[in-house]
């Protein structure tokens, strides 16, 4: 069997998702809340999350709703931050 190899086309970002991932991260630390708490809010892997960040992956209009919802339910004080530190 002979196997050809497949190029491979870099990552194209374009404007609009870089700033949407800046958006996405700027609004995560003013709420204060790692990666991994907010993934966890919205019921994702922490890895998943980071991809928007990282404009790898594009959340969808439903999931952009949701983080915003959370967050500001966070910076309100009516959403309770879960405490992932696993020493404790």
């Amino acid at each position: 069997m002979v196997y050809q190899s497949r190029k491979i086309e870099p990552l194209r970002m374009n404007q609009e998702g870089i700033e949407k991932a800046l958006e996405l991260q700027r609004m995560r630390r003013e709420a204060g809340l790692t990666h991994g708490q907010l993934a966890h809010l919205l019921g994702i892997d922490r890895v998943q999350y980071m991809d928007f960040e990282r404009a790898e992956e594009q959340p969808s209009p439903a999931i952009m709703a949701q983080i915003r919802d959370i967050l500001e339910k966070v910076k309100a004080g009516t959403l309770e931050v879960p405490n992932l530190n696993r020493e404790g």
